[in-house]
């Protein structure tokens, strides 16, 4: 059984919520296995496992706070062994730590919050 950790300093936790609804949430596919973690902006995102960064994408803006900015904003998905991906999305610009195809370790900073909720 894979333990997770979560992506963010202790002390940054302001609240979660659980998106388990595969008719709702982010997108026509839903997230039914997604979860949505809150947290300040400014605060340090790390890796929840260990796995392969297979995406990252530096987007200026946010996407919670301008919907003309396309896509994920600024985004990393990282590839753990087993095949799960875990998405960190609504990273603040240019803050992105891993470059594709390199290796994200538990605990690791990977870019900083630019958003109430990752």
């Amino acid at each position: 059984m894979a333990v997770y950790r979560l992506p963010l300093d202790d002390d940054a936790l302001q609240h979660g919520g659980d998106r388990d609804d595969p008719t709702g949430g982010h997108g026509p596919r839903g997230q039914a296995y997604a979860f949505d973690i809150s947290q300040r902006i400014g605060g340090t995102v790390r890796a929840a496992r260990t796995g392969q960064v297979v995406f990252v994408e530096n987007k200026a803006g946010s996407t919670n706070v301008d919907p003309s900015v396309p896509g994920y904003g600024t985004a990393v998905l990282i590839r753990h062994p087993g095949g799960t991906v875990a998405a960190y999305d609504h990273l603040k610009y240019k803050s992105t730590k891993p470059s594709k195809n390199q290796y994200a370790f538990q605990g690791e900073a990977i870019a900083v919050s630019d958003a109430l909720s990752l």
